[in-house]
Protein backbone atom coordinates (compact mmCIF):
# COMPACT_ATOMS: atom_id res chain seq x y z
CA UNK A 1 0.00 0.00 0.00
CA UNK A 2 1.68 3.49 -1.03
CA UNK A 3 0.46 6.23 0.68
CA UNK A 4 1.80 10.40 -0.03
CA UNK A 5 1.99 12.51 3.10
CA UNK A 6 2.41 16.38 1.57
CA UNK A 7 5.02 18.38 3.74
CA UNK A 8 5.95 21.48 3.03
CA UNK A 9 8.14 21.57 -0.01
CA UNK A 10 8.33 18.00 -0.02
CA UNK A 11 6.71 15.25 -0.95
CA UNK A 12 8.01 11.98 0.66
CA UNK A 13 6.94 8.64 -0.14
CA UNK A 14 5.97 6.05 2.44
CA UNK A 15 5.88 2.29 1.87
CA UNK A 16 3.58 0.32 4.69
CA UNK A 17 2.84 -3.35 5.00
CA UNK A 18 -0.02 -4.88 6.46
CA UNK A 19 0.29 -8.63 7.16
CA UNK A 20 -2.53 -10.82 5.40
CA UNK A 21 -3.73 -13.32 7.29
CA UNK A 22 -5.11 -16.75 5.94
CA UNK A 23 -8.43 -18.43 6.51
CA UNK A 24 -8.40 -21.16 9.22
CA UNK A 25 -9.08 -24.60 8.42
CA UNK A 26 -9.16 -27.24 10.37
CA UNK A 27 -7.42 -30.00 8.72
CA UNK A 28 -4.41 -27.22 8.41
CA UNK A 29 -4.97 -26.69 4.68
CA UNK A 30 -7.91 -26.44 2.46
CA UNK A 31 -9.91 -28.97 0.80
CA UNK A 32 -9.18 -31.86 2.95
CA UNK A 33 -12.34 -33.62 4.43
CA UNK A 34 -13.70 -34.92 8.02
CA UNK A 35 -14.29 -38.51 8.35
CA UNK A 36 -15.84 -38.27 11.48
CA UNK A 37 -18.55 -35.19 11.30
CA UNK A 38 -21.13 -35.97 13.46
CA UNK A 39 -18.31 -36.79 16.60
CA UNK A 40 -19.63 -34.15 19.43
CA UNK A 41 -16.78 -31.98 20.68
CA UNK A 42 -17.33 -32.77 24.42
CA UNK A 43 -17.40 -28.68 26.18
CA UNK A 44 -15.85 -26.90 23.17
CA UNK A 45 -17.69 -23.80 22.91
CA UNK A 46 -18.03 -21.93 19.36
CA UNK A 47 -21.19 -20.01 18.00
CA UNK A 48 -23.14 -21.81 15.83
CA UNK A 49 -25.42 -25.15 17.16
CA UNK A 50 -24.97 -26.81 20.81
CA UNK A 51 -23.81 -29.32 20.88
CA UNK A 52 -20.93 -28.72 19.01
CA UNK A 53 -19.69 -31.55 16.13
CA UNK A 54 -16.77 -31.89 14.08
CA UNK A 55 -18.80 -30.69 11.12
CA UNK A 56 -20.02 -27.32 13.43
CA UNK A 57 -16.29 -26.93 14.21
CA UNK A 58 -14.96 -27.45 10.31
CA UNK A 59 -17.45 -25.55 9.20
CA UNK A 60 -17.25 -22.25 11.64
CA UNK A 61 -13.21 -22.65 11.03
CA UNK A 62 -13.23 -21.84 7.57
CA UNK A 63 -14.86 -18.03 8.85
CA UNK A 64 -12.58 -16.89 10.79
CA UNK A 65 -8.98 -15.77 10.15
CA UNK A 66 -5.41 -18.24 11.25
CA UNK A 67 -4.36 -15.83 13.97
CA UNK A 68 -7.69 -16.29 15.60
CA UNK A 69 -6.70 -18.02 19.21
CA UNK A 70 -9.67 -20.14 18.81
CA UNK A 71 -8.20 -21.49 15.23
CA UNK A 72 -6.05 -23.38 17.21
CA UNK A 73 -8.36 -25.02 19.36
CA UNK A 74 -9.93 -26.23 16.37
CA UNK A 75 -6.86 -27.67 14.40
CA UNK A 76 -6.42 -29.42 17.58
CA UNK A 77 -9.42 -31.39 16.68
CA UNK A 78 -7.94 -33.09 13.26
CA UNK A 79 -7.19 -36.52 14.71
CA UNK A 80 -10.61 -36.69 16.78
CA UNK A 81 -12.54 -35.37 13.59
CA UNK A 82 -10.41 -37.44 11.55
CA UNK A 83 -8.56 -35.06 9.01
CA UNK A 84 -7.18 -37.63 6.59
CA UNK A 85 -4.21 -35.70 6.94
CA UNK A 86 -3.55 -36.06 10.58
CA UNK A 87 -1.28 -38.28 12.42
CA UNK A 88 -2.46 -40.45 15.35
CA UNK A 89 -1.55 -39.91 18.86
CA UNK A 90 0.48 -42.89 20.25
CA UNK A 91 -0.52 -44.16 23.72
CA UNK A 92 2.46 -42.20 25.65
CA UNK A 93 1.85 -38.95 24.11
CA UNK A 94 -1.78 -39.19 24.86
CA UNK A 95 -3.67 -36.76 26.99
CA UNK A 96 -5.79 -38.91 29.94
CA UNK A 97 -8.93 -38.51 31.54
CA UNK A 98 -7.76 -40.19 34.83
CA UNK A 99 -5.06 -39.39 35.81
CA UNK A 100 -3.15 -42.70 36.55
CA UNK A 101 -4.19 -43.44 32.85
CA UNK A 102 -6.42 -46.19 33.48
CA UNK A 103 -10.33 -45.95 32.61
CA UNK A 104 -13.27 -44.61 34.60
CA UNK A 105 -14.78 -47.29 36.56
CA UNK A 106 -18.30 -45.81 35.37
CA UNK A 107 -17.65 -45.91 31.75
CA UNK A 108 -21.37 -45.57 30.40
CA UNK A 109 -22.68 -43.05 33.14
CA UNK A 110 -23.72 -40.09 31.43
CA UNK A 111 -22.27 -36.79 32.37
CA UNK A 112 -24.28 -33.40 33.21
CA UNK A 113 -22.78 -32.22 28.92
CA UNK A 114 -25.08 -35.10 27.43
CA UNK A 115 -21.51 -37.18 27.22
CA UNK A 116 -20.86 -40.13 28.53
CA UNK A 117 -17.53 -40.92 31.01
CA UNK A 118 -16.40 -43.11 28.26
CA UNK A 119 -16.93 -40.44 25.06
CA UNK A 120 -14.70 -38.19 27.48
CA UNK A 121 -12.20 -40.71 27.76
CA UNK A 122 -12.11 -41.58 24.04
CA UNK A 123 -11.94 -37.68 23.32
CA UNK A 124 -8.62 -37.30 25.30
CA UNK A 125 -6.55 -39.53 24.15
CA UNK A 126 -6.97 -37.07 20.56
CA UNK A 127 -5.64 -35.12 22.15
CA UNK A 128 -1.30 -34.68 23.26
CA UNK A 129 -0.68 -34.18 26.63
CA UNK A 130 1.28 -30.64 25.49
CA UNK A 131 -1.96 -29.57 24.14
CA UNK A 132 -4.10 -30.67 27.21
CA UNK A 133 -1.74 -28.33 28.97
CA UNK A 134 -1.74 -25.53 26.72
CA UNK A 135 -3.61 -22.96 28.71
CA UNK A 136 -5.32 -21.80 25.73
CA UNK A 137 -7.29 -25.12 26.04
CA UNK A 138 -7.25 -24.86 30.28
CA UNK A 139 -10.69 -24.02 30.41
CA UNK A 140 -12.84 -26.45 28.52
CA UNK A 141 -10.08 -28.99 29.46
CA UNK A 142 -10.46 -28.50 33.18
CA UNK A 143 -14.31 -29.24 32.84
CA UNK A 144 -13.90 -32.35 31.46
CA UNK A 145 -11.22 -33.30 34.01
CA UNK A 146 -13.93 -31.92 36.53
CA UNK A 147 -15.90 -35.22 35.79
CA UNK A 148 -13.15 -37.62 36.61
CA UNK A 149 -14.38 -37.94 40.10
CA UNK A 150 -17.89 -38.51 39.06
CA UNK A 151 -17.09 -41.06 36.28
CA UNK A 152 -15.03 -43.34 39.07
CA UNK A 153 -11.51 -42.63 38.46
CA UNK A 154 -9.01 -44.08 41.22
CA UNK A 155 -7.46 -41.57 43.41
CA UNK A 156 -9.88 -38.52 42.70
CA UNK A 157 -11.82 -37.21 45.64
CA UNK A 158 -15.14 -34.41 45.99
CA UNK A 159 -14.58 -31.21 47.26
CA UNK A 160 -18.43 -31.40 47.47
CA UNK A 161 -19.80 -34.51 48.18
CA UNK A 162 -24.05 -34.79 47.73
CA UNK A 163 -24.03 -37.34 50.44
CA UNK A 164 -22.08 -35.98 53.19
CA UNK A 165 -23.18 -38.78 55.68
CA UNK A 166 -20.78 -41.66 53.22
CA UNK A 167 -18.68 -38.37 51.21
CA UNK A 168 -19.72 -39.90 48.30
CA UNK A 169 -22.15 -39.02 45.09
CA UNK A 170 -23.72 -42.50 45.22
CA UNK A 171 -27.58 -41.31 45.05
CA UNK A 172 -30.36 -44.14 44.77
CA UNK A 173 -32.22 -41.91 42.59
CA UNK A 174 -29.41 -40.55 39.60
CA UNK A 175 -32.35 -40.08 37.47
CA UNK A 176 -34.87 -38.03 39.11
CA UNK A 177 -35.62 -35.03 37.43
CA UNK A 178 -35.23 -32.09 40.45
CA UNK A 179 -38.19 -29.65 39.86
CA UNK A 180 -37.91 -26.41 38.78
CA UNK A 181 -34.12 -26.00 38.88
CA UNK A 182 -32.29 -24.91 35.57
CA UNK A 183 -28.60 -25.70 36.27
CA UNK A 184 -27.75 -23.40 32.38
CA UNK A 185 -24.69 -21.00 33.30
CA UNK A 186 -24.31 -21.43 36.78
CA UNK A 187 -21.69 -19.61 38.35
CA UNK A 188 -21.33 -16.74 36.03
CA UNK A 189 -20.32 -19.29 32.74
CA UNK A 190 -18.09 -21.67 34.71
CA UNK A 191 -20.72 -24.49 34.58
CA UNK A 192 -22.72 -24.81 31.38
CA UNK A 193 -25.44 -28.01 31.37
CA UNK A 194 -26.19 -29.28 28.44
CA UNK A 195 -28.78 -27.37 26.31
CA UNK A 196 -30.51 -31.12 25.76
CA UNK A 197 -31.03 -31.63 29.69
CA UNK A 198 -31.70 -28.44 30.89
CA UNK A 199 -33.95 -29.87 33.32
CA UNK A 200 -31.02 -31.39 35.87
CA UNK A 201 -31.23 -34.70 37.47
CA UNK A 202 -29.65 -35.87 40.81
CA UNK A 203 -27.08 -37.60 38.96
CA UNK A 204 -26.34 -34.22 36.99
CA UNK A 205 -26.28 -31.67 39.99
CA UNK A 206 -23.96 -34.58 42.22
CA UNK A 207 -21.53 -34.60 39.38
CA UNK A 208 -21.50 -30.48 38.80
CA UNK A 209 -21.53 -30.07 42.58
CA UNK A 210 -18.76 -32.37 43.22
CA UNK A 211 -15.39 -30.41 42.33
CA UNK A 212 -17.12 -26.86 44.20
CA UNK A 213 -16.23 -25.38 46.71
CA UNK A 214 -17.72 -26.68 49.84
CA UNK A 215 -19.04 -22.60 50.28
CA UNK A 216 -20.43 -22.38 47.00
CA UNK A 217 -23.86 -21.87 45.92
CA UNK A 218 -24.05 -24.86 44.11
CA UNK A 219 -22.73 -27.14 46.52
CA UNK A 220 -25.41 -26.10 49.20
CA UNK A 221 -27.94 -26.73 46.22
CA UNK A 222 -26.70 -30.43 46.33
CA UNK A 223 -27.04 -30.48 49.73
CA UNK A 224 -30.41 -29.55 50.16
CA UNK A 225 -31.44 -31.92 47.51
CA UNK A 226 -29.67 -35.18 49.11
CA UNK A 227 -32.55 -36.35 50.62
CA UNK A 228 -34.64 -36.46 47.57
CA UNK A 229 -32.09 -37.61 45.33
CA UNK A 230 -31.35 -40.95 47.68
CA UNK A 231 -28.52 -40.10 50.16
CA UNK A 232 -28.98 -42.82 52.73
CA UNK A 233 -29.72 -42.19 56.23
CA UNK A 234 -31.23 -38.69 54.91
CA UNK A 235 -35.40 -38.63 55.74
CA UNK A 236 -38.04 -35.95 55.13
CA UNK A 237 -37.82 -33.10 57.19
CA UNK A 238 -41.42 -32.64 56.95
CA UNK A 239 -41.02 -29.14 57.80
CA UNK A 240 -42.60 -27.91 54.54
CA UNK A 241 -45.68 -29.08 52.67
CA UNK A 242 -47.35 -29.01 49.50
CA UNK A 243 -50.69 -29.18 50.26
CA UNK A 244 -52.24 -26.42 52.56
CA UNK A 245 -53.63 -29.01 54.37
CA UNK A 246 -50.07 -31.44 54.81
CA UNK A 247 -52.02 -34.76 52.51
CA UNK A 248 -50.72 -35.54 49.46
CA UNK A 249 -52.98 -34.31 47.01
CA UNK A 250 -55.63 -36.11 45.28
CA UNK A 251 -53.87 -36.52 41.86
CA UNK A 252 -50.38 -37.54 42.40
CA UNK A 253 -49.74 -38.63 38.93
CA UNK A 254 -50.99 -35.35 37.25
CA UNK A 255 -48.47 -33.61 35.14
CA UNK A 256 -48.40 -29.87 35.69
CA UNK A 257 -47.27 -27.65 33.21
CA UNK A 258 -43.59 -27.48 34.09
CA UNK A 259 -43.49 -31.44 33.56
CA UNK A 260 -43.42 -32.46 37.38
CA UNK A 261 -45.95 -34.66 38.81
CA UNK A 262 -47.66 -33.81 41.64
CA UNK A 263 -46.52 -36.67 43.48
CA UNK A 264 -42.84 -35.38 43.03
CA UNK A 265 -43.40 -32.26 44.12
CA UNK A 266 -45.36 -33.50 47.17
CA UNK A 267 -41.84 -35.70 48.41
CA UNK A 268 -39.67 -32.81 47.30
CA UNK A 269 -41.20 -30.03 49.18
CA UNK A 270 -41.23 -33.04 52.31
CA UNK A 271 -37.36 -32.32 52.24
CA UNK A 272 -37.27 -29.18 52.16
CA UNK A 273 -36.18 -26.79 55.14
CA UNK A 274 -37.76 -24.27 56.83
CA UNK A 275 -35.68 -22.13 55.02
CA UNK A 276 -35.82 -22.99 51.84
CA UNK A 277 -39.79 -23.49 52.38
CA UNK A 278 -40.11 -19.25 52.30
CA UNK A 279 -38.01 -19.21 48.78
CA UNK A 280 -39.74 -17.78 45.55
CA UNK A 281 -38.88 -20.98 44.20
CA UNK A 282 -41.08 -23.11 47.03
CA UNK A 283 -43.75 -20.61 47.00
CA UNK A 284 -43.78 -21.20 42.66
CA UNK A 285 -44.58 -24.75 43.38
CA UNK A 286 -47.58 -24.35 46.21
CA UNK A 287 -48.82 -22.27 43.33
CA UNK A 288 -49.97 -25.73 41.83
CA UNK A 289 -51.98 -27.07 44.97
CA UNK A 290 -54.97 -26.58 43.16
CA UNK A 291 -53.94 -28.11 39.75
CA UNK A 292 -53.16 -31.43 41.91
CA UNK A 293 -56.44 -31.49 43.56
CA UNK A 294 -55.08 -30.23 47.26
CA UNK A 295 -57.96 -30.28 49.78
CA UNK A 296 -59.57 -26.49 50.65
CA UNK A 297 -57.34 -24.67 47.60
CA UNK A 298 -58.12 -22.28 44.81
CA UNK A 299 -56.09 -21.01 42.14
CA UNK A 300 -54.09 -17.95 43.26
CA UNK A 301 -54.98 -16.89 39.35
CA UNK A 302 -57.55 -17.05 36.80
CA UNK A 303 -57.69 -16.51 32.54
CA UNK A 304 -60.46 -14.55 33.05
CA UNK A 305 -60.34 -11.32 35.20
CA UNK A 306 -62.72 -11.44 38.66
CA UNK A 307 -62.37 -15.58 38.36
CA UNK A 308 -65.27 -15.36 35.52
CA UNK A 309 -65.10 -18.80 33.32
CA UNK A 310 -66.67 -17.58 30.42
CA UNK A 311 -64.15 -18.26 27.71
CA UNK A 312 -64.22 -20.55 24.52
CA UNK A 313 -61.68 -23.40 26.08
CA UNK A 314 -61.04 -24.69 22.30
CA UNK A 315 -59.76 -21.29 20.66
CA UNK A 316 -55.82 -20.96 20.49
CA UNK A 317 -54.87 -17.58 21.56
CA UNK A 318 -51.24 -17.99 20.52
CA UNK A 319 -48.99 -18.70 18.13
CA UNK A 320 -47.75 -21.52 20.12
CA UNK A 321 -50.32 -23.40 19.52
CA UNK A 322 -52.03 -24.12 22.92
CA UNK A 323 -55.97 -23.34 23.37
CA UNK A 324 -57.25 -21.65 25.78
CA UNK A 325 -58.41 -24.11 28.00
CA UNK A 326 -54.13 -25.34 28.38
CA UNK A 327 -53.43 -21.79 29.02
CA UNK A 328 -55.88 -21.06 31.87
CA UNK A 329 -54.70 -24.45 33.38
CA UNK A 330 -50.88 -23.10 33.33
CA UNK A 331 -52.45 -19.75 34.86
CA UNK A 332 -54.59 -21.12 37.56
CA UNK A 333 -51.04 -23.14 38.69
CA UNK A 334 -49.17 -19.29 39.12
CA UNK A 335 -48.39 -18.01 42.17
CA UNK A 336 -50.59 -14.55 43.02
CA UNK A 337 -47.82 -11.99 42.71
CA UNK A 338 -46.64 -13.10 39.17
CA UNK A 339 -50.43 -13.24 38.37
CA UNK A 340 -51.23 -9.55 39.25
CA UNK A 341 -47.87 -8.50 37.62
CA UNK A 342 -48.99 -10.18 33.88
CA UNK A 343 -52.68 -9.19 34.71
CA UNK A 344 -52.22 -6.07 31.93
CA UNK A 345 -49.72 -7.81 30.01
CA UNK A 346 -49.66 -11.16 28.79
CA UNK A 347 -52.95 -12.73 30.85
CA UNK A 348 -54.60 -9.87 29.59
CA UNK A 349 -53.68 -10.22 25.76
CA UNK A 350 -54.98 -14.18 26.19
CA UNK A 351 -58.55 -13.81 28.28
CA UNK A 352 -59.09 -11.25 25.16
CA UNK A 353 -58.52 -13.62 22.30
CA UNK A 354 -60.08 -16.82 24.44
CA UNK A 355 -63.54 -14.44 24.80
CA UNK A 356 -63.74 -13.34 28.53
CA UNK A 357 -66.45 -10.78 29.07
CA UNK A 358 -64.95 -8.32 31.12
CA UNK A 359 -61.58 -8.72 29.39
CA UNK A 360 -59.81 -5.98 27.13
CA UNK A 361 -56.30 -5.41 24.50
CA UNK A 362 -53.77 -4.56 27.02
CA UNK A 363 -51.52 -1.51 26.32
CA UNK A 364 -49.95 -2.22 23.23
CA UNK A 365 -46.07 -3.12 24.23
CA UNK A 366 -45.07 -2.04 21.34
CA UNK A 367 -45.65 1.23 19.90
CA UNK A 368 -44.82 4.81 18.13
CA UNK A 369 -45.66 8.43 19.16
CA UNK A 370 -48.06 6.85 21.67
CA UNK A 371 -48.86 10.19 23.11
CA UNK A 372 -50.64 10.96 19.58
CA UNK A 373 -53.09 8.12 20.23
CA UNK A 374 -56.82 9.47 21.31
CA UNK A 375 -59.98 7.94 21.28
CA UNK A 376 -61.29 10.32 18.52
CA UNK A 377 -58.60 9.01 16.19
CA UNK A 378 -59.79 5.38 16.92
CA UNK A 379 -63.04 6.31 16.64
CA UNK A 380 -62.13 8.11 12.93
CA UNK A 381 -60.43 4.93 12.16
CA UNK A 382 -63.56 2.57 12.32
CA UNK A 383 -65.32 4.69 10.57
CA UNK A 384 -62.50 4.71 8.00
CA UNK A 385 -63.39 2.88 4.63
CA UNK A 386 -59.97 1.64 4.59
CA UNK A 387 -60.64 -0.31 7.61
CA UNK A 388 -62.40 -3.60 6.76
CA UNK A 389 -65.15 -5.56 8.45
CA UNK A 390 -63.18 -8.52 9.61
CA UNK A 391 -60.45 -5.58 11.19
CA UNK A 392 -63.15 -3.83 13.17
CA UNK A 393 -63.79 -5.76 16.00
CA UNK A 394 -61.08 -7.86 16.93
CA UNK A 395 -58.29 -5.20 16.19
CA UNK A 396 -55.81 -4.92 18.74
CA UNK A 397 -53.19 -2.24 17.81
CA UNK A 398 -53.72 0.23 15.43
CA UNK A 399 -51.73 1.54 12.98
CA UNK A 400 -51.73 5.53 11.34
CA UNK A 401 -49.77 7.66 9.42
CA UNK A 402 -50.44 11.54 9.68
CA UNK A 403 -53.72 10.98 11.79
CA UNK A 404 -54.49 8.09 8.96
CA UNK A 405 -55.67 4.79 9.25
CA UNK A 406 -53.10 2.59 8.07
CA UNK A 407 -53.30 -0.98 9.33
CA UNK A 408 -54.26 -3.16 12.25
CA UNK A 409 -51.41 -5.19 14.31
CA UNK A 410 -51.60 -8.25 17.01
CA UNK A 411 -50.67 -7.65 20.08
CA UNK A 412 -48.05 -6.67 21.20
CA UNK A 413 -48.48 -3.85 18.07
CA UNK A 414 -45.47 -3.29 15.90
CA UNK A 415 -43.63 -0.03 14.35
CA UNK A 416 -44.01 1.30 11.02
CA UNK A 417 -41.20 1.31 8.33
CA UNK A 418 -40.26 4.90 6.83
CA UNK A 419 -41.48 2.94 3.13
CA UNK A 420 -44.88 2.39 4.70
CA UNK A 421 -45.23 5.69 6.48
CA UNK A 422 -42.88 9.07 5.52
CA UNK A 423 -44.74 10.89 7.92
CA UNK A 424 -45.55 10.80 11.34
CA UNK A 425 -45.94 7.48 12.55
CA UNK A 426 -48.79 6.39 15.47
CA UNK A 427 -48.48 3.06 16.11
CA UNK A 428 -49.74 0.36 19.00
CA UNK A 429 -52.80 2.34 19.71
CA UNK A 430 -56.02 0.89 21.42
CA UNK A 431 -58.45 2.14 23.86
CA UNK A 432 -56.21 1.26 26.57
CA UNK A 433 -53.08 3.80 25.62
CA UNK A 434 -56.14 6.54 24.66
CA UNK A 435 -57.45 6.50 27.96
CA UNK A 436 -53.86 6.44 29.92
CA UNK A 437 -53.02 9.43 27.25
CA UNK A 438 -56.20 11.49 28.38
CA UNK A 439 -55.56 10.68 31.91
CA UNK A 440 -51.31 12.54 31.31
CA UNK A 441 -52.44 14.86 28.68
CA UNK A 442 -50.61 17.48 30.60
CA UNK A 443 -47.58 15.66 30.81
CA UNK A 444 -44.57 16.20 28.89
CA UNK A 445 -45.35 14.79 25.59
CA UNK A 446 -47.87 16.75 24.97
CA UNK A 447 -46.12 19.88 23.39
CA UNK A 448 -43.38 17.84 21.99
CA UNK A 449 -42.66 17.35 18.06
CA UNK A 450 -43.45 13.69 17.35
CA UNK A 451 -40.39 11.81 16.39
CA UNK A 452 -39.79 7.71 16.09
CA UNK A 453 -40.02 6.10 19.58
CA UNK A 454 -36.84 3.97 20.67
CA UNK A 455 -38.25 0.91 21.65
CA UNK A 456 -36.92 -2.43 23.84
CA UNK A 457 -37.30 -5.88 23.97
CA UNK A 458 -39.06 -7.40 27.08
CA UNK A 459 -39.45 -11.01 27.79
CA UNK A 460 -42.03 -12.40 30.24
CA UNK A 461 -41.91 -15.74 31.26
CA UNK A 462 -44.75 -17.42 33.47
CA UNK A 463 -43.17 -19.94 35.60
CA UNK A 464 -45.47 -22.40 35.84
CA UNK A 465 -44.79 -23.71 32.26
CA UNK A 466 -46.54 -21.22 30.13
CA UNK A 467 -43.79 -19.15 28.18
CA UNK A 468 -45.21 -15.92 26.38
CA UNK A 469 -43.42 -13.22 25.39
CA UNK A 470 -43.99 -9.62 24.47
CA UNK A 471 -42.29 -6.36 23.22
CA UNK A 472 -42.23 -3.40 25.45
CA UNK A 473 -41.49 0.63 24.46
CA UNK A 474 -39.11 2.45 26.78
Amino acid sequence: RIRFFVLPAVAVLVLSFEAVHSKCHLCGVEDIAIQNPDARIPLLKIPGPIPTTCQVAYNYAQIIDDSDPLCEQLQQQAVYCQCSNAVAVTADQACDFCNDGSLPLYQDRKTPYGDTCRDLGQYLKSLTKEQCENPNNYRYIQEIHNSAYGCGCQGTTATCPMCQNDQSIKVSNPNRVIPFLSLIDVGGGNTILSSETPKPTCQDLAMLASTEDPSSSLCQMARDNAGFCGCPAVSPQNKCTFCPDGNPPARENYLVPTLDTCGNLNEYMSFMSEEVCQSERAREMQALDYLCGCKDSEPQCTLCPDGAGDFDPDIRPTWEGSSCLEVALSIAGLPRDTCEEQRNTIIGINAFRCGCSTAQVPVCATRENAHLCTQELLEKALQSEAMTEEERRPCECFAFCDGEFVKCQDYPGGVLSSQICPGVPISGCNAAIALATNKNKNNASSGMMATRSHHSIAVFVISAGLVLASISLS
